[in-house]
């Protein structure tokens, strides 16, 4: 993946930065009624979505419906996968 750093990936730095910069809490901030009611707004809502089957992860390649290839790079995908994978650490 070229210069695509998975590493150190943190929830603070890396994750929520994600989600807002790339317009995710446009429909997944409480309540959520325009994202099927998944909330990616705070870190414990996140976190029950990698609980949960990791959810969060397999549904982000999907975002926005609609689209042929997801709003996400490969790049943030292989971030949000190793972070989850991590055990999605509050960092």
């Amino acid at each position: 993946q070229g210069n695509c750093d998975t590493a150190v990936v943190s929830y603070t730095t890396v994750v929520a930065p994600m989600l807002q910069k790339n317009g995710c809490l446009g429909c997944h901030a409480a309540p959520a009624s325009a994202g099927n009611g998944i909330v990616l707004d705070s870190y414990a809502s996140i976190l029950n979505l990698v609980q949960d089957n990791n959810r969060f992860v397999s549904g982000a390649d999907r975002m926005p419906p609609g689209s042929p290839s997801g709003v996400l790079s490969e790049c943030d995908m292989s971030k949000l996968r190793a972070w989850a994978s991590a055990g999605a650490p509050n960092n």
